[in-house]
């Protein structure tokens, strides 16, 4: 699945499905879930924790957790909760073009980066050493992986 190589092996047969699917019920059921996700995901005045432990039937938290979106304000979160790093960069040879980082950066996974003008990605593997380094990296908006050179391409570790 990761690697968008699945294939259909055979036509699936109408009467290999359950009775319920296309029902009435099955798509009242369906929208009412879809319909409590919205409310979940629109909801500002409660913890989410909160509202999870509730829908799970759990026991409930004493205090909001301090952690979610409702709770804590984005930027506070971030900055308690990363601390920034220094990185790297090869010079420039060329006046008013992007630095690049070096190809020994140290280099982990589970990095956030940002390739070019792109989007966040997540650096799920670093492949090579010393200045023959590439990077796998996860796309943070579709989960698509693919390979990038820090040598040739801006990387930005965040």
């Amino acid at each position: 699945f990761e690697r968008h190589d699945l294939r259909l092996v055979r036509e699936l047969d109408p009467g290999e499905l359950p009775d319920y699917v296309g029902s009435d019920e099955k798509r009242k059921g369906d929208l009412a879930g879809l319909l409590s996700m919205v409310r979940f995901a629109s909801a500002d005045d409660s913890c989410r924790r909160v509202m999870l432990a509730r829908h799970f039937a759990l026991d409930e938290p004493d205090t909001p957790c301090g952690a979610c979106d409702v709770c804590a304000d984005a930027d506070t979160w971030r900055g308690r909760s990363f601390t920034a790093r220094a990185v790297t960069r090869a010079a420039d040879e060329r006046e008013n073009a992007a630095p690049r980082a070096e190809a020994n950066a140290p280099w982990a996974r589970g990095d956030w980066v940002r390739v070019g003008r792109s989007g966040l990605a997540q650096v799920v593997r670093v492949d090579g050493d010393g200045d023959r380094v590439t990077l796998v990296i996860e796309d943070a908006r579709d989960l698509r992986r693919r390979t990038v050179d820090p040598r040739r391409q801006r990387v930005e570790k965040l």
